[in-house]
């Protein structure tokens, strides 16, 4: 049996599942501020709570996506969709992260 869900409904399911929020860290760089923007407007319309935070340490090239176990799951869901863009992306989980946050380092935006 299928059922229909709309938006509003799949929405309230999936932060149901499991609430978290997306931390994104990009470089210091207007492109990677501007990349940062649109990200942080993307997982907010998916009802993420996004923090977009500069840092100077980034990955040279691409996406690295990290995770708890405990995320794992939502963390591989962003990891697939960078990787499906044809973005260079990189997923790990370790037991020190935040279980209720996933990281996202972007690198810097001419490499993306």
């Amino acid at each position: 049996m299928s059922r229909n869900i709309d938006n509003a409904s799949a929405s309230q399911i999936f932060k149901e599942s499991f609430p978290c929020r997306v931390e994104l860290r990009f470089p210091h760089d207007d492109e990677a501020r501007e990349l940062a923007g649109k990200l942080t407007r993307i997982f907010q319309s998916c009802d993420f709570e996004v923090e977009a935070v500069r840092e100077l340490s980034s990955p040279a090239r691409g996406v690295r996506v990290e995770s708890h176990a405990d995320a794992e799951h939502i963390a591989a869901m962003i990891y697939e969709a960078f990787a499906s863009a044809g973005i260079r992306a990189t997923f790990n989980s370790h037991p020190k992260n935040p279980a209720d946050t996933i990281i996202v380092h972007l690198g810097r935006a001419e490499v993306l």
